[in-house]
C-alpha cells in the first residue's frame, strides 16, 4: 500500500510554476523550428501542385477562381465520346457495306444489259419517241419518204417489242437490279447523313471541351480523347493544389 504525498505548500507550489515555465520556454525555439519546417515543406508542396498545372500560370487564388468543370461532367464527356465514336464506327461500316453492295450489284447490271442487247426500257422509251416524231413528221409531209420513216420506225419498235416479250424474264430480272441499285444508293445516302450527325455531336463536344481547357492545355492539337484526359488529369492536379493551399493558410 502506497503512501499518500502530503499536499504541497504555497511556497512549493510557487517553484514548481517557475520550474514549469522554464521548461515550457526551453522547449519553444523547438516548436518554433518545427513548425516553420512544417510551413515551409507545405510551401514547398504548393510550389510543386502549381508546376504540375503547366501550361497554365498563376497563384493559387487565380487558380481558385477558375471555372472548371466537375469530375461528373468531365466523365459525361468521355462517355458521349466513347459513344459517338461507337456510332461512327457503325454507320462507315454499314456505309461500306452498301457500297459494296452497290458496286456489286451495278456489275450484275452491266452484264445483264449486256447479254440483253438494246432491247432494255431506255432504248424502248427512245423507239417510241422515234416512232412520234416519224409520225408527226408523215402527218406533216405525206410524202414517199415520211411514210418510209414512219414505216421504218413501227418496224423498229415491234422488233423491239417482240425481242422483248422473248426476254421478259430477263428484262424483270434487270428492273430487280435496278430496284436493288436504288435501295443501295438510297442506304449509302443515309448512313452518309448519319455519319455527318455524329461529326456534328462531335464538334458540339469538342467545342465544350475546349472551352473548358486552360489556357495551353489542348496545345498541340490533339485528338479529342487526349483533350478530355488531360482535362481530367489537370482538374484533379487542380484540387489536390487547392488542397495544398487550404493547409497552408491553416483552413
Amino acid at each position: 500500500r502506497q503512501q499518500a504525498h502530503p499536499p504541497l505548500g504555497p511556497a512549493a507550489k510557487a517553484e514548481l510554476q517557475v520550474l514549469a515555465g522554464r521548461v515550457r520556454e526551453t522547449d519553444l525555439p523547438a516548436r518554433r523550428r518545427v513548425a516553420e519546417a512544417a510551413m515551409q515543406n507545405r510551401m514547398l508542396a504548393l510550389e510543386d501542385a502549381l508546376a504540375s498545372l503547366a501550361r497554365w500560370s498563376g497563384d493559387a487564388d487565380a487558380l481558385a477562381r477558375l471555372d472548371m468543370p466537375s469530375a461528373q461532367e468531365i466523365g459525361r464527356w468521355r462517355e458521349q465520346f466513347a459513344d459517338l465514336e461507337r456510332r461512327a464506327a457503325r454507320h462507315h461500316e454499314q456505309r461500306r457495306s452498301s457500297e459494296s453492295d452497290r458496286i456489286a450489284v451495278e456489275a450484275r447490271i452491266a452484264a445483264a444489259q449486256a447479254s440483253l442487247g438494246a432491247i432494255g426500257d431506255e432504248e424502248a422509251v427512245a423507239l417510241r419517241q422515234e416512232r412520234e416524231r416519224a409520225w408527226a413528221l408523215h402527218r406533216q409531209r405525206l410524202t414517199a419518204d415520211s411514210a418510209d420513216g414512219f414505216e421504218k420506225a413501227m418496224r423498229a419498235v415491234d422488233a423491239l417489242a417482240e425481242a422483248r416479250f422473248a426476254a421478259v424474264d430477263r428484262l424483270a430480272g434487270l428492273r430487280d437490279l435496278q430496284r436493288d441499285l436504288g435501295l443501295c444508293r438510297a442506304r449509302s445516302a443515309h448512313e452518309t447523313k448519319m455519319l455527318s450527325g455524329v461529326e456534328t455531336e462531335m464538334a458540339a463536344l469538342a467545342l465544350a471541351v475546349d472551352g473548358a481547357c486552360p489556357a495551353g492545355l489542348a496545345a498541340g492539337s490533339p485528338s479529342l480523347s487526349e483533350r478530355i484526359a488531360r482535362l481530367d488529369l489537370w482538374t484533379g492536379r487542380r484540387e489536390r493544389a487547392l488542397l495544398t493551399a487550404q493547409e497552408l493558410r491553416g483552413e
